[in-house]
């Protein structure tokens, strides 16, 4: 009898521990279930905000692409920031670079040559010979894939004698005016077929960061008035005599722009119509002047 019991108490305890292990068993595939499915959520949830930040980045990366390319007006890009050249304080900024009218000609010389300005060999020329003397200096760049060359005309006088021959090695050399447009000109003017060249249409030349080359005429006259012609085609500002102003043989500061279409053949014009599209009052010729050596 004892021993009957003994066997059903051992029975007893083995099926308590078969089924204690049976508990614990699926409590281990349980715990290792809710494991894996929550690895898989982690993963899931990983590859959804990968997707997302990814699709976040490409949508703001076009958001702000397409808005520089709205800030693109005119023909070109602005000019720097810094630029604040104006009636008040003449002077410009060449490929990001700053001349502020008069300077000293060593000094002008040492910026545009280190752009790869270079003086042809017929680039040094009398100006003006009367009772002061000034002297005109071409400026030229050849650029690749381009025919003709790129160029731009200064004119200098001796600061400490206005009477003086002008020798640019002298440190009294001042420059007083630069002029420089952006022309585009039929290869064969009698051809009408023929193509285009195009000079100084890779130089960045801007008195601020509105007023340009390849800019639009309106900005200068929005910013600082002053006269224009009717066809809005010319802006002109200075204090004293037209006559004299532009060529560096007036006393007073002086600022002349224009897009005046004067010919088919020989305006930039057409050549930016082509690249561009519709562009009006474009600005294709500067010039600066300050030359206070000079009196009258």
């Amino acid at each position: 009898m004892k021993k009957k019991i003994s066997m059903l108490l051992i029975g007893m305890c083995l099926a308590v521990g078969l089924t204690a292990c049976g508990k614990e068993d699926d409590s281990k595939k349980t715990t290792e279930t809710k494991q894996e499915l929550t690895t898989e959520a982690e993963v899931t949830t990983e590859k959804v905000t990968e997707a997302e930040t990814t699709e976040v980045v490409e949508d703001t990366t076009e958001a702000t692409t397409e808005a520089v390319v709205e800030e693109i007006v005119d023909a070109v890009p602005e000019g720097p920031a810094e630029a604040n050249f104006g009636p008040d304080n003449v002077g410009f900024y060449m490929q990001g670079v700053e001349f502020k009218l008069p300077m000293a000609y060593s000094e002008f010389y040492e910026k545009v040559t280190a752009m790869g300005w270079i003086i042809p060999e017929d680039g040094v020329r009398n100006s003006y010979n009367g009772d002061y003397k000034l002297s005109e200096v071409e400026f030229t760049r050849a650029i690749e894939g381009q025919e003709e060359v790129e160029w731009f005309d200064i004119e200098v006088i001796n600061s400490a004698d206005t009477a003086a021959e002008v020798d640019l090695a002298d440190p009294n050399i001042q420059v007083v005016n630069i002029t420089i447009g952006m022309y585009a000109g039929k290869v064969d003017i009698f051809d009408s077929s023929a193509g285009t060249y195009v000079r100084n249409f890779h130089t960045d030349f801007y008195i601020n960061k509105e007023v340009g080359l390849g800019r639009n005429i309106r900005n200068a006259y929005e910013a600082w008035g002053g006269s224009m012609v009717e066809n809005h085609g010319r802006f002109i500002w200075t204090t004293g005599s037209e006559q004299d102003a532009g060529n560096g043989m007036g006393t007073d500061p002086y600022i002349s722009l224009s897009s005046v279409q004067r010919r088919e053949d020989t305006t930039l014009y057409s050549e930016l119509y082509n690249h561009y599209g519709e562009c009006e009052d474009i600005i294709d010729f500067i010039s600066l002047q300050n030359n206070p050596f000079v009196e009258k």
